[in-house]
């Protein structure tokens, strides 16, 4: 609500992008990059990979709310060779979930790995 969220990122984007760039966004959050994105370069140029399942209904809610449609939206972990599922660590606060502990962990769920 404060618009502070992800605004560095958000602000470098279009200076960054161009119309015919595909962009593959690892860690999706909420969307916020994703959405600016789809706007530089169309829905159809951009995939994201969300490893947070209870974030992806938060994603394809907010696509919809600025116009944009359903994004391609794979929920997985993305890993360089990646095979099989790993233990992903959901924190209260979504940022920081990870697949290290750090101490905010409210449950562990097995997710895909996806080889990126």
């Amino acid at each position: 609500y404060a618009e502070v969220y992800e605004r560095l990122e958000r602000a470098l984007l279009p200076s960054l992008l161009r119309p015919d760039d595909r962009v593959g966004e690892i860690g999706s959050a909420i969307g916020c990059v994703g959405i600016v994105c789809a706007r530089i370069v169309g829905i159809d140029r951009l995939l994201m990979v969300e490893a947070n399942a209870d974030l992806i209904p938060e994603i394809q809610r907010n696509f919809r709310l600025n116009g944009l449609g359903e994004p391609r939206l794979l929920c997985g972990l993305a890993a360089a060779g990646g095979a099989g599922s790993v233990d992903f660590r959901i924190a209260e606060q979504f940022w920081s979930s990870s697949t290290y502990e750090r101490g905010a962990t409210v449950r562990v769920d097995r997710v895909e790995q996806l080889d990126t």
